[in-house]
């Protein structure tokens, strides 16, 4: 039996053994509204859907609940607006293994000096001898 889609699940998630409950995550001192938590109803339909590796999980002491708490509360603070269909996939998309992607963006710094040639150079001092022997000749 081939593992359902995302939005196969959530079209039924009591026939995947679970149900969705709406609260709110903490994050410090400050409440995040909307949380769409999993509660376990059924352990054998959530195992054949999860599998057992998403039960067994939780015997690090780390429970289903705390896990979709979790993803709730990291999407919710990125992104105080987020709907409850996408909080719910991201729940999801987290039992089944799946990671959430993210984008990031990252500046990078790159100097890069001229001779009085206009010849690029990794360090200061090699586009100063650069100049120093274009100017000599």
């Amino acid at each position: 039996m081939s593992t359902p889609s995302i939005a196969e699940i959530l079209a039924d998630t009591s026939a995947h053994g679970f149900r969705f409950a709406t609260e709110p995550v903490s994050k410090g001192k400050m409440q995040l509204p909307g949380a769409q938590i999993a509660i376990v109803e059924d352990v054998a339909k959530f195992a054949a859907t999860f599998g057992e590796t998403a039960i067994l999980a939780s015997l690090d002491g780390s429970s289903i609940r705390v896990e979709t708490q979790g993803v709730n509360r990291n999407a919710l603070w990125a992104n105080h607006g987020e709907k409850r269909e996408k909080l719910q996939e991201m729940v999801v998309a987290k039992l089944l293994g799946a990671k959430r992607t993210r984008t990031t963006t990252r500046v990078v710094e790159v100097e890069r000096f001229l001779d009085v040639d206009g010849n690029v150079h990794d360090t200061k001092e090699a586009a100063r001898e650069a100049s120093l022997a274009i100017l000599s000749q």
